[in-house]
């Protein structure tokens, strides 16, 4: 907020919390937001730490802190979750999906739906493990089979993901996908699972945390990586408040 006191959107792509039964963790989660969160709105999706999916010694009571806390809209799906809905703001239709949910079908037919009535230019797809991971130890199987076909026939703009603690942008039949980390925690970075999906990495780095700017307009949608943090051995060479990375859509 600090170097973009416009933004009128904030995104997080999950893992707001590291330990979901630590209270301390949630306090410190609200007074960062609490300045930006009275004169902002915020966009979260759920990651698989607030609901203890991969995590070790876990109690979330059903992802329970999340969802009194994070609400998302009722779209007036059947039997729709309200840790998947999308909202359209501006020019764009923001999605948000559950990538760690049981309920994955019914994602994917909501997905369907969400990107055939879109009637802005733009559809932002954001999940918290996306279809293609950056961490080159993971295999992202079950994300593309659930997902990747719908996003590409229905035309998916832009997929906005976290979960694998790295820089990776890249693409396939049409449709931009871009993983990153904010936080300090960070993973080896491979192309294998974006080849392993038939998609071309075009941009990576790792041990380096970024914030992205989106700027969006009716024909042009904008995007820059902006660097945050470096760790030791992080590559490339960047410096704090570099821009990483940045590349435009144009409207068809």
């Amino acid at each position: 907020m600090a170097t973009t006191p416009s933004a009128k959107l904030l995104v997080h792509a999950g893992d707001v919390v590291n330990h979901p039964w630590v209270g301390r963790e949630w306090s410190d989660l609200h007074a960062a937001l609490t300045p930006s969160g009275q004169s902002k709105n915020w966009l979260t999706a759920i990651g698989n730490h607030e609901q203890c999916v991969l995590v070790k010694s876990c109690r979330s009571g059903q992802a329970q802190g999340f969802r009194s806390y994070f609400h998302g809209a009722s779209n007036g799906y059947a039997k729709q979750r309200r840790t998947w809905f999308y909202v359209d703001y501006g020019a764009a239709r923001f999605i948000v999906l559950d990538s760690f949910g049981n309920d994955l079908p019914r994602q994917r037919a909501f997905l369907a739906k969400a990107l055939a009535t879109n009637a802005q230019p733009w559809s932002i797809v954001v999940m918290h493990a996306g279809p293609f991971a950056s961490d080159s130890k993971r295999n992202n199987d079950k994300i593309r089979k659930a997902f990747l076909p719908t996003l590409e026939k229905y035309g998916a703009d832009l997929v906005l993901s976290g979960h694998d603690h790295s820089y990776a942008r890249g693409s396939k039949a049409g449709v931009t996908y871009l993983t990153s980390v904010s936080g300090p925690k960070y993973y080896d970075s491979g192309a294998a699972d974006w080849q392993r999906g038939g998609a071309v990495r075009e941009v990576a780095a790792y041990r380096t945390s970024t914030y992205q700017s989106i700027s969006v307009t009716s024909t042009e949608l904008k995007v820059s990586a902006i660097v945050g943090h470096r760790a030791k051995g992080a590559w490339p060479q960047t410096t704090v408040g570099q821009v990483l990375d940045t590349f435009t859509l144009q409207a068809d």
